[in-house]
Order: C-alpha cells, then sequence, then structure tokens
C-alpha cells in the first residue's frame, strides 16, 4: 500500500513548501510550475527523491489510518476528531438532561442524528486516556484537539512528513505520543476510522493498493 500524496505529490504539495524546495526566487514562478502539466512530471520525480520511504510490514487496517490523516483537508481532520470526541464521550451526553446542549452538539460536529451516534456501541472503552463526565462544548473543543495530537503522535515519521508537505499543516498542533504496546492507540486509529467513515464514506479511502 501507498499513500496517495507519492501518486502526484505535485499535485498536493502546499505552494509555499514547494516554492522552499525548489529554491526559486520567486513564489509566482513556483505557481506556474506548478500549474504547467508538462513540468509535473519532472517536479513529481523531484519532490518524491525527498519523501522517506512509507514503512513495510504494517495491516491494511493502519496504513489506511495513516493515509486518511495524510490526505484529508484541515476542514475534514476537523469533524473527524470532533465526532471521535463524540463517540468516545457518548455516556457524557446519554446522561445530560439538557436538550439545548444536544442540539449545539449536534451542530458543532456535524451530524443531525445524534441518537444513531450517541448510542454508536461498536467501538471499546479507554484504557488510560481520560474520558468526559460531563459534556460542555467548551470541553469537547479542547478534546477534539487532543484527539488531533494523537492522530499526528500516532502516525509513522514518513506519512507525518507527507502531511507537513500538505497545505495548513503550520496549523497543526504538536504530536501527542502513544506508545506501540498501549492498548488505547490501536483504540485512537479504531475511532479515527469509524469518524472517516462517516465523515468521507464509505469506500473513499485515501489509501491506492
Amino acid at each position: 500500500m501507498t499513500c496517495g500524496f507519492d501518486t502526484q505529490p505535485s499535485q498536493f504539495i502546499a505552494v509555499e513548501r514547494a516554492h522552499a524546495e525548489l529554491g526559486l526566487a520567486n513564489i509566482e514562478f513556483t505557481r506556474l510550475m506548478l500549474s504547467d502539466r508538462f513540468l509535473r512530471s519532472e517536479l513529481d520525480e523531484r519532490f518524491r527523491a525527498l519523501l522517506e520511504p512509507l514503512p513495510s510490514g504494517v495491516t491494511d487496517h493502519f496504513a489506511d489510518f495513516c493515509c486518511q490523516v495524510t490526505m484529508s483537508s484541515p476542514e475534514e481532520r476537523t469533524r473527524v476528531t470532533k465526532i471521535m470526541t463524540v463517540l468516545i464521550n457518548r455516556r457524557s451526553i446519554l446522561s445530560s438532561t439538557d436538550a439545548q446542549l444536544l442540539r449545539d452538539v449536534a451542530n458543532w460536529c456535524g451530524i443531525e442524528d445524534m441518537a444513531s451516534l450517541v448510542r454508536f456501541a461498536g467501538l471499546p472503552s479507554f484504557d488510560r486516556i481520560a474520558v468526559l463526565s460531563v459534556a460542555s462544548l467548551k470541553a469537547f473543543d479542547e478534546y477534539a484537539q487532543t484527539m488531533l495530537s494523537y492522530l499526528l503522535g500516532i502516525l509513522p515519521s514518513a506519512y507525518l512528513q507527507r502531511l507537513n508537505y500538505r497545505p495548513s499543516a503550520e496549523c497543526l498542533p504538536k504530536p501527542a505520543y502513544l506508545s506501540e504496546e498501549d492498548g488505547d492507540r490501536r483504540k485512537v486509529v479504531d475511532y479515527a476510522l469509524e469518524a472517516f467513515r462517516r465523515v468521507i464514506g464509505e469506500g473513499s479511502s485515501n489509501a491506492v493498493y
């Protein structure tokens, strides 16, 4: 399995990052080169030479997670971490008697059918990562940022390199790391893929076999 970024780096790399790698005097020249279909093949080869090899021996499940995080847009990743937050903290939502809060949470994560989402029980509870006992939008916002940090910390360095070449990479938080022996690491991956399924849809994987 490879990553969609590798198929045509010139299509996915941020103009600013391409400009820095090409060392041109004017960023407008870089924009013109990236938009020139005759130059893209040469640029793709140049950018590919900069990329770390993707890790081998990983499961399709984990490689799919890595590709989804790497190739998603900032907006998609934001929605994914919000849906993850709701799924993980669904007990705090189910125990709330504040109907307005439930409507606000639905708007916040962009899921109209909140009832089916919070009753979703197909994913396990964390062993070590704390969950929220009381639901609030402020707490959910902070939790979603924490989940994004975990997603970045789980990514192998080769995928993180590709993500850092993408637009808006400068807005990413610092990664938060979970050891490979930590059982919660796999659970974060499972929650993320479930959230990506709801955001991007079945059969829309960014992974390339």
